[in-house]
C-alpha cells in the first residue's frame, strides 16, 4: 500500500471528522465583538511598529475601536454565514458605513479572521 492511498484512505477522512466535530455553532459568533478586535489591531503582527506597546496607548487604542465599532455597526450590517461541506464556515460581514466587507472562517470551535475586502460599487 502507497504513502498516497493510505493518505486517501485513512488521512483525508479522520482530518474530515475532526472537522466536522469542531465546527463552531453560528450563534456563538458575535459581531460587534469581532469587529472590534479587528479595529483595535489584535490580528496585527507585534512587530508592527503602528501597534500600540505601552499601557495608555493600549487603553486609547481599545476606546477608539469601541466607539469606530459603534459608529460603523449603528447604521446597520449583513453577516452572511456559508457552510463549506460541513468542514467550515465561511462569514463574511458587510458594513456599508465603512465600505468593507470583513471574512472570518468557522473552525477548531473558534472564528479565525481573514481579512477585508473594499465593497466594489455597481
Amino acid at each position: 500500500v502507497g504513502f498516497a492511498q493510505f493518505f486517501a484512505v485513512v488521512f483525508l477522512p479522520l482530518v474530515y471528522l475532526h472537522a466536522t466535530m469542531s465546527l463552531p455553532c453560528v450563534n456563538t459568533f458575535d459581531v460587534k465583538n469581532e469587529l472590534m478586535h479587528v479595529l483595535r489591531g489584535d490580528y496585527v503582527p507585534e512587530h508592527v511598529a503602528q501597534k500600540p506597546k505601552t499601557f495608555v496607548g493600549k487603553f486609547i487604542n481599545d476606546a477608539c475601536a469601541n466607539i469606530a465599532t459603534t459608529k460603523a455597526t449603528l447604521p446597520g450590517y449583513e453577516v452572511t454565514f456559508m457552510n463549506i461541506l460541513n468542514a467550515c464556515i465561511i462569514t463574511k460581514v458587510r458594513v456599508p458605513a465603512k465600505k468593507l466587507d470583513y471574512y472570518w472562517i468557522g473552525h477548531g470551535f473558534k472564528w479565525i479572521y481573514v481579512g477585508s475586502s473594499y465593497i466594489q460599487n455597481n
